[in-house]
């Protein structure tokens, strides 16, 4: 129990009846931190102390130390005098309750926030539990406005409850990014000890639908000598991340001989709507007729093909075609020896088949 000594002055002859009051405390009767107890006390005669003895509960509940107020009020053969109050303190003898996520992820909507992180005691407490948490630097959305608003970074559990939210707000952007994520960890807290699950993951669901990816134009022309044509891509509207493009190659040219091999692959950087395919044309002597290259896209991250997706450049070449001729105004055979050749030459090498 939490024992009040109260003492007489001097022995006296008579029995001596103290009367006293609960006159404060932060402690709560009524059998909740303590039994009431009867308001009087009978120090017999010939003594000269005697104790009021409070019966404490023994509840399972986190508190801080509360206390209890006793105030001598009056007495029977005796007089109130000097130290008439005092203070009695009950200690906790309860752990502090855990706190950690109730779920270790948690989702939204971005334009249907906000993302909500469910924390939870192990056990009521009869304080005020402030829990604190900071954004792990795993998280791929952005603070500061840009994917969401930085939360406070610390969430209060009210004496008696065993739940508390931290809702994250969102904010709706028109820009395409994917799924992205916010981590959140609880870092420590008062009146509590961090434990069980103490990092959570939330994730922003994109409400936005991927912009469109075509070429710019399905016709192209060249002229061999140009050095180089440029194919490009273009989008309907931004994306937050890169877009890799992939691409085959087609046509009547051919690599190497018409222009330098290319990759497959092209990225538009994050943020922007175009990029383009550069290829290198290959100018030789030949004369050739004009020729093809198809470009052909197959697929795209953070973007959906959509539209022209087969572009056909058309190459021509400025060589003129070369000139026809015998090789010799004469020619013989014997006439049991034929056959009578005759050599035809041509001015230079050409690309193409020639037909005389």
């Amino acid at each position: 129990p939490l024992d009040f000594t109260v003492a007489l002055g001097a022995e006296s002859g008579e029995d001596t009846t103290v009367s006293y009051s609960v006159s404060g405390g932060t402690a709560t009767g009524g059998d909740v931190d303590y039994t009431d107890p009867s308001g009087t006390l009978v120090i017999p005669a010939g003594d000269t102390t005697g104790t009021i003895s409070v019966a404490l509960i023994n509840d399972p509940t986190f508190e801080a130390g509360e206390t209890v107020e006793l105030t001598i009020d009056s007495a029977t053969n005796g007089t109130p005098s000097g130290q008439t109050t005092a203070t009695g303190t009950i200690n906790n003898d309860d752990a502090e309750p855990t706190v950690g996520f109730g779920s270790a992820t948690t989702s939204a909507v971005e334009n249907a926030g906000p993302l909500a992180f469910g924390v939870t005691l192990g056990a009521e407490a009869g304080v005020d539990v402030t829990v604190n948490y900071s954004v792990d630097v795993g998280s791929t959305a952005s603070g500061g406005g840009v994917d969401y608003a930085d939360p406070s970074g610390s969430l209060v559990i009210a004496a008696g409850d065993t739940t508390g939210t931290i809702n994250v707000t969102l904010v709706d952007d028109l820009i395409f990014e994917g799924d992205e994520t916010v981590i959140l960890t609880i870092d420590s807290a008062t009146n509590g000890t961090p434990g069980g699950t103490t990092t959570a993951t939330g994730t922003i669901t994109e409400n936005e639908t991927p912009p469109d990816l075509d070429f710019s134009s399905a016709t192209l022309s060249a002229a061999e000598a140009d050095g180089t044509l440029d194919f490009d891509l273009v989008l309907t509207g931004e994306v937050a991340n890169p877009v890799n493009v992939t691409y085959s190659v087609g046509g009547t040219t051919t690599a190497g001989d018409d222009f330098t091999a290319l990759s497959g692959t092209v990225q538009i950087p994050a943020n922007q709507t175009t990029a383009a395919i550069t290829v290198t044309l290959l100018n030789d002597a030949l004369f050739e007729l004009d020729e093809t290259l198809i470009l052909t896209i197959t697929g795209a991250d953070n973007a959906n093909p959509s539209g022209d997706l087969v572009a056909t450049a058309t190459i021509t070449s400025a060589d003129a075609a070369p000139t026809v001729a015998f090789g010799s105004a004469t020619t013989s055979a014997d006439e049991n020896a034929g056959p009578l050749d005759f050599t035809v030459a041509l001015g230079a090498e050409s690309g193409e088949d020639t037909t005389v």
